[in-house]
């Protein structure tokens, strides 16, 4: 009996650990760069400056590409920027 058992586990390999992968934190989207704090977290935009309108008025604000340059893009009274044709609020970009 202790041959058997032996034969059953003692022959089969263990099974490798998979290490799970890094979540990721950081992303191109479309020239743009992203980030997120964790990988629950929504994927946000940064905003690296704004023009000298003041908050409650139309401009523009400056945010972060994948190259690490900056791209200037409008920014509503209600503090949404246009990103490729789409509004994002404040809860999808920081600064």
């Amino acid at each position: 009996m202790s041959d058997q058992a032996s034969d059953l586990f003692g022959s089969v390999p263990p099974a490798p650990l998979q290490q799970p992968k890094p979540a990721q934190l950081h992303r191109d989207w479309f020239g743009y760069a992203q980030y997120r704090e964790s990988a629950n977290d929504p994927w946000r935009f940064v905003v690296t400056g704004f023009d000298d309108t003041h908050t409650g008025q139309d401009g523009f604000c400056s945010v972060l590409l994948a190259d690490g340059e900056r791209n200037r893009v409008p920014i509503d009274a209600h503090d949404r920027i246009l990103i490729r044709g789409r509004r994002y609020g404040r809860d999808q970009w920081v600064h």
